[in-house]
């Protein structure tokens, strides 16, 4: 059964939800992701990868007495890196990087809004590349801070019912 404080904050969730979708850093992802699965030459060479990588296993199976295992690990190594280092597999892990930063910093901020007590696994590196966001999701999380805090007393002394 849901309160309104609980709809409120579900609400404000969703808020917070559009404004990291409306964030640039999401947009350049969703850009870079669009380019990553269209590309032709990368989908040869993952699909070259994910050949050498059946291979890789099997000699995994039997370590270094497989009678191929220095080729399969040289090749696998040289696939590994030709996938990696293409100018778009690169940007899209760029992108993808910027926009788990951008999500770990929210995190963080609610976690620490919520008790200072809180542990974060990820500490937060650098700040928000786009201002106007940083002071979107600060001005919402203070919302939900407020909210978070009634929702979990609520919900804390619901537990102690029990």
């Amino acid at each position: 059964m849901f309160t309104a404080e609980t709809v409120d904050i579900l609400d404000q969730s969703d808020e917070l939800s559009a404004c990291i979708k409306d964030s640039y850093i999401y947009q350049e992802y969703l850009e870079a992701k669009h380019q990553l699965e269209t590309n032709f030459e990368v989908k040869i060479l993952r699909q070259k990868f994910d050949q050498i990588k059946s291979h890789y296993d099997d000699c995994l199976r039997f370590g270094r007495y497989h009678p191929d295992y220095n080729r399969v690990m040289k090749e696998t190594r040289q696939q590994k890196r030709a996938y990696e280092m293409h100018p778009v597999v690169s940007e899209f892990k760029t992108k993808e990087t910027a926009l788990q930063d951008l999500l770990d910093e929210v995190i963080s901020i609610v976690s620490y809004s919520v008790s200072s007590n809180v542990k974060v696994i990820r500490v937060i590196h650098s700040l928000v590349a786009n201002h106007m966001v940083a002071v979107v999701l600060l001005v919402v999380l203070v919302d939900v801070q407020r909210n978070i805090k009634k929702a979990f007393h609520l919900s804390f002394d619901r537990w102690k019912a029990f």
